[in-house]
């Protein structure tokens, strides 16, 4: 089970790029929930590993050099969404058809699962998949209509309070390219 930490009493206010934002999870705390993460989800044990595009990035990028995996990108990127307004299925890269075995998704919160639920439909209709894994940085608690799916696994590093996060491949949602900057903070960080 991981640990659900909350939201600091006062937390240490810092910014990027005039971008203001709070500490949820400092680096070195956030590190040592990734690397027990890593420990309890052993990627070599997966027939095939793949991770959503943008969040899901970083933390595959950690599993794979905690675990002297190999990384692979392109090959192992999916990338799915749904419209911020109509909620229509949008996909830019989906699951492979011609996969079968233990699949790992790798992404970076699991919050509504909405996106969860359209891959974990695609493997279902597409794939010849024997189990499916999620592996996330984090869960948020109390989120409303948040969902959970007979027989997939989901490994969580830790679990927080339902805020709007950054880093650890999360964005705060800001304009320009200081987004990006953000998805790579080592830690969690929450809009100030």
């Amino acid at each position: 089970m991981p640990p659900l930490i909350p939201f600091p009493h006062k937390p240490k206010i810092d910014q990027i790029e005039g971008v203001p934002f709070c500490w949820y999870i400092h680096p070195e705390a956030m590190q040592a929930h990734l690397e027990r993460l890593s420990s309890e989800i052993v990627l070599k044990d997966f027939t095939h590993v793949l991770y959503v595009l943008q969040g899901g990035k970083y933390l595959y990028t950690e599993l794979t050099q905690l675990q002297g995996f190999p990384r692979d990108y392109t090959h192992h990127a999916i990338e799915y969404h749904r419209h911020p307004i109509t909620g229509d299925r949008l996909i830019e890269k989906a699951v492979a058809k011609d996969l079968s075995g233990d699949i790992l998704i790798i992404d970076d919160v699991w919050d509504t699962a909405n996106t969860a639920k359209l891959i974990i439909d695609d493997i279902k209709q597409t794939t010849h998949a024997r189990s499916v894994s999620f592996a996330v940085v984090c869960r948020k608690i109390n989120v409303p209509e948040q969902r959970f799916f007979n027989g997939v696994n989901l490994h969580v590093g830790v679990e927080v309070e339902n805020l709007w996060l950054g880093g650890c491949g999360m964005d705060l949602g800001v304009a320009g390219a200081v987004n990006q900057r953000i998805r790579q903070i080592r830690g969690l960080v929450v809009k100030s």
